[in-house]
């Protein structure tokens, strides 16, 4: 299997046949894993985009199939024009999929590195 960059294209998530991987469910209460305390800023093109929403996908911010099992799903979301998009990275917005500067005060930001 090939493994994109991070931050690299844009996964393009087919949820529907998700279930071959092993995971614990996250019990009722128990908050989704936090991989950053900052929001990721990424130019997004338009399309649909599957924003993890567990804390366990390889490939921040996106989704990667690994929420399989915990009992979470990731929010899809259609980008509707180019721009930059502030994706929460510490998964306890009030907003999702987007970041709410809540939970992230004096967090750097985590910008898109690819080339504009």
């Amino acid at each position: 299997m090939d493994v994109p960059p991070a931050h690299g294209p844009r996964l393009r998530v087919d949820i529907s046949g998700i279930g071959r991987h092993t995971a614990r469910m996250i019990e009722p209460g128990e908050p989704a894993a936090s991989p950053r305390h900052g929001p990721y800023e990424i130019q997004e093109t338009p399309g649909p985009v599957a924003w993890c929403r567990c804390g366990r996908s390889r490939y921040q911010p996106y989704c990667d199939g690994s929420h399989a099992g915990t009992g979470l799903e990731p929010v899809i979301v259609d980008v509707d024009a180019p721009g930059p998009v502030r994706w929460c990275g510490c998964k306890a917005t009030s907003t999702p999929p987007y970041c709410d500067d809540r939970h992230c005060e004096g967090a750097a930001t985590e910008r898109d590195p690819r080339p504009s």
